[in-house]
């Protein structure tokens, strides 16, 4: 079974296909959700796992996502979680964040703090604002990271982005 938060990328995921590396690649992706829209999982599942074999993060993160759901599929969730785990290594933010979620919640791995925050950091980096919110949220609260004061984060948050801090020196203070 797939948890609310991967449903909900499923469908922004489809507008994603321009994450690939190349036209050929991206045509696989393209192809893949095609028929996944009709239904043809197992021709789906032959897309996705040529770009796959040709590391791209698109295609095994599409995977990641039939496996969990168990689409055409046995749902396999290790197998689903490697995947995962390999498109997040690829740098795809999707990835990274759904990855993050996992290791905050426990959701089919074990809960560990330190994994999530690795991720959201990895994710934050690429600016996405789901990391940068929990990022955020770790800071003020304390959770894993140092904690930010008040006056601190609100300092923080206004400037612009050529005047911002990175993440790192975040956590480094």
């Amino acid at each position: 079974m797939i948890g609310p938060k991967r449903i909900s990328i499923l469908s922004t995921f489809l507008l994603l296909t321009f994450s690939v590396a190349s036209t050929s690649l991206a045509s696989l992706i393209e192809d893949g959700w095609t028929a996944y829209e009709q239904k043809d999982y197992a021709k789906a599942i032959e897309f996705f796992q040529s770009a796959a074999d040709n590391e791209d993060r698109a295609g095994y993160y599409a995977l990641s996502l039939i496996y969990g759901m168990g689409e055409g599929v046995a749902v396999d969730i290790e197998k689903s979680h490697k995947l995962l785990t390999k498109a997040a290594e690829l740098e795809l933010v999707d990835a990274q964040v759904d990855l993050a979620y996992d290791y905050l919640s426990g959701y089919e791995v074990d809960q560990d703090l330190a994994s999530a925050i690795k991720w959201f950091k990895l994710a934050g980096e690429q600016e996405d604002p789901r990391a940068l919110f929990e990022l955020g949220h770790f800071h003020y609260h304390g959770t894993g990271v140092e904690r930010i004061s008040k006056k601190r984060f609100a300092f923080i948050n206004p400037l612009p982005k050529k005047d911002r801090p990175t993440l790192n020196s975040l956590s480094d203070d």
